[in-house]
């Protein structure tokens, strides 16, 4: 979900994961984790560049190389929740890409790297709309106990 500045309305839009690269990388980048990065911080101090990213589940690997294993975290009691994320535009066509913050205790029991920023449902307004340094406090693990963790997509 994105605000549209002009008509002043929020909307779901689609638009493609991964944002383009800085100029020596070759990849699209699917998560921001370094919010300190020149590259990431003028795009997170603009309004217009941070987005929702609504979700059902969403999945991490863990183990070793040749017996890993998927595992899929959701909200309990919330069949759609929504994930900070920043907007970008390649040539006209908007990319995303979601940000992570430390893994709360359950998501560091499978996936000790990073995990999704989480926004609980009062806190959508205040990433959308709230100075870079207000929102910058919402960066912080969803609480562990408030999610659910399977072998299968709850789908």
């Amino acid at each position: 979900m994105i605000r549209d500045e002009k008509w002043r309305v929020r909307r779901v839009r689609p638009m493609f994961w991964g944002v383009p690269p800085p100029p020596r990388g070759t990849d699209p980048i699917t998560s921001v984790r370094n919010l300190d990065s020149p590259f990431w911080v003028g795009t997170l101090r603009h309004t217009e560049f941070r987005c929702l990213i609504p979700a059902t589940s969403f999945a991490l690997w863990s183990g070793p190389a040749g017996a890993r294993r998927q595992h899929w975290f959701a909200v309990a009691e919330q069949p759609i929740f929504a994930m900070a994320g920043i907007v970008r535009f390649a040539d006209e066509i908007p990319t995303f890409a979601m940000l992570t913050t430390d893994p709360n205790r359950l998501v560091a029991h499978h996936h000790p790297g990073a995990m999704p920023l989480i926004l609980p449902a009062e806190a959508h307004e205040r990433w959308l709309t709230a100075d870079w340094k207000d929102a910058q406090g919402l960066v912080t693990p969803f609480p562990g106990q408030a999610m659910t963790v399977s072998d299968a997509p709850p789908f």
